[in-house]
């Protein structure tokens, strides 16, 4: 586990309520990085995130420095730990772009990185639990609603792309998808659909047929590894990541399966997958 120790993030000097100038230092001492807050600098409509303040920046450049302290307030930056806003003074504008745009260069990497390990980290788990017998874990379930009537459970599901950094409107966006099936369902007793839905086209004439193939890689069959065969950032906001599915024969070689592309943004300091097409 990584640890900051005593580290100071700024030392500034400004004027508060009439009172003489003052020089105020933050420190952190012993804490686990991914317990910090999140630190944001705003430039009128522009914001730029970093989970720690550049140690470059000038103090005479801050105008003021709010800490967000509410859990509305958090929750809108995207960081519970809390959050820092910075205002530049306005004449030291092109200063503060200047040391940005080099800062930016310096995170690609970093971004790259965090990106490839989201990307990862999602379809080597969906592979691994679409392996396995618990569809809950992937798919929506049919089940019985309070009248009877049969509808659809999502609760684990959704969970586990939000887990794995899905944003939120993919994930609306995944819901939607199954509202015609929802609708069908609405009709039909729970009682008659565990008797009479046995046939594939019961499920296929009621778009309710999502069961019958894997919806992140695509195809009837489990696949068994993936690649990332390329990765873009198009700005420090957006990155764009090209999948190649694989699996292996009887003989344990491999062969091509399929692609994906896989489209993120980064939301309020964190990468988010938004489409996978």
């Amino acid at each position: 586990m990584r640890y900051i120790f005593t580290i100071l993030i700024f030392s500034l000097t400004f004027f508060t309520y009439g009172q003489n100038l003052n020089d105020i230092s933050v420190r952190i001492n012993n804490e686990q990085l991914d317990s910090l807050p999140k630190f944001v600098i705003k430039m009128d409509k522009t914001e730029y995130f970093f989970d720690s303040i550049p140690n470059t920046i000038n103090p005479n450049w801050i105008e003021k420095i709010e800490v967000l302290k509410s859990e509305e307030q958090k929750y809108i930056y995207g960081n519970g730990n809390g959050i820092v806003l910075i205002y530049p003074k306005k004449k030291y504008y092109k200063q503060f772009g200047l040391l940005l745009e080099s800062i930016h260069s310096s995170q690609i990497d970093s971004d790259s990185v965090k990106i490839e390990k989201i990307v990862n980290n999602f379809f080597s788990w969906y592979i691994g639990v679409t392996k396995t017998n618990n569809g809950s874990e992937f798919i929506p379930q049919f089940v019985e609603n309070e009248k009877g009537m049969t509808t659809l459970e999502f609760s684990k599901y959704l969970e586990n792309l939000r887990k794995y950094h899905f944003s939120n409107s993919l994930i609306e966006v995944e819901k939607l998808t199954y509202q015609e099936c929802i609708s069908h369902l609405e009709k039909v007793r729970y009682s008659d659909f565990k008797t009479s839905w046995t046939d594939l086209d019961d499920f296929e004439s009621t778009n309710c047929d999502f069961a019958n193939s894997y919806r992140w890689t695509g195809g009837m069959e489990p696949i068994d590894c993936v690649k990332i065969v390329d990765l873009k950032l198009n700005s420090n906001q957006t990155g764009l990541v090209q999948l190649k599915f694989c699996g292996f024969d009887s003989n344990g070689k491999e062969y091509f399966w399929g692609k994906k592309i896989v489209i993120l943004e980064k939301q309020n300091g964190n990468w988010k997958i938004t489409k996978i097409d």
